[in-house]
């Protein structure tokens, strides 16, 4: 697979191996802090929840719309923090020009290990709104709070049928035509990035980007 797959794909993936926790009973399948893969944690006892969890879930939604990793992490238990990776993930987005509208939170579920939201979203990303396309529909956060804290959350995106792998994949076939000498550099998952590339890979996206829109808006498409 190349990079460009494997990068697309595994930005929605982790959203789709998560996607029975929205309405979970038995079981929740979720991020948990301090590990690389969503586990399995079965369902407990009922769980008092009041309107400040909701709050908590509407500001942490917000911090994540916002790609502000301070006040995610400002929000989680003390003593954890956002891991690089996860920083990465909210830097791609702010590179990306990821946009998320985001609608109220509402409560899902609750057990003993606290109360899930969901908070729905649309969702523009790389120039999609510039070039007529999106908002790509039909995604939510699942954020998990206890005692006013965020103790697991995902972001669940319907890439296969809303859209956005449509155009995701439309935007890197064009990078592949105009600079392909380029994609080794700017499909490389953001996680893999040293501190001294950022720069230049930001600086390249936000180029290759507006580059793309040109092109499109010169073709009748933007």
């Amino acid at each position: 697979m190349s990079k460009q797959g494997s990068t697309r794909r595994r930005w929605g993936a982790a959203a789709v191996a998560a996607a029975a926790a929205a309405g979970v009973v038995a079981a929740s399948a979720v991020w948990w802090p301090d590990t690389d893969e969503a586990q399995v944690r079965p369902a407990l006892a009922p769980y008092p929840w009041t309107p400040a969890d909701l709050a908590v879930a509407e500001d942490f939604t917000a911090a994540s719309a916002a790609h502000d990793a301070d006040a995610v992490a400002a929000l989680l238990p003390a003593g954890e923090e956002l891991d690089e990776d996860q920083r990465a993930g909210l830097r791609r987005d702010d590179v990306w020009n990821v946009e998320y509208l985001v609608e109220p939170c509402r409560f899902a579920n609750t057990n003993d290990f606290g109360t899930l939201f969901v908070c729905p979203f649309d969702l523009h990303v790389l120039y999609s709104q510039e070039v007529g396309r999106g908002p790509f529909k039909d995604n939510h956060f699942e954020v998990w709070v206890k005692d006013g804290e965020v103790v697991a959350q995902d972001n669940i995106i319907s890439w296969e049928t809303n859209g956005v792998n449509d155009h995701l994949n439309a935007v890197d076939a064009w990078v592949e035509e105009n600079h392909p000498g380029e994609t080794d550099f700017l499909f490389q998952d953001e996680q893999d990035l040293g501190a001294t590339e950022w720069p230049r890979w930001t600086r390249l996206w936000e180029k290759r980007g507006q580059e793309y829109v040109d092109s499109m808006a010169s073709e009748g498409n933007g």
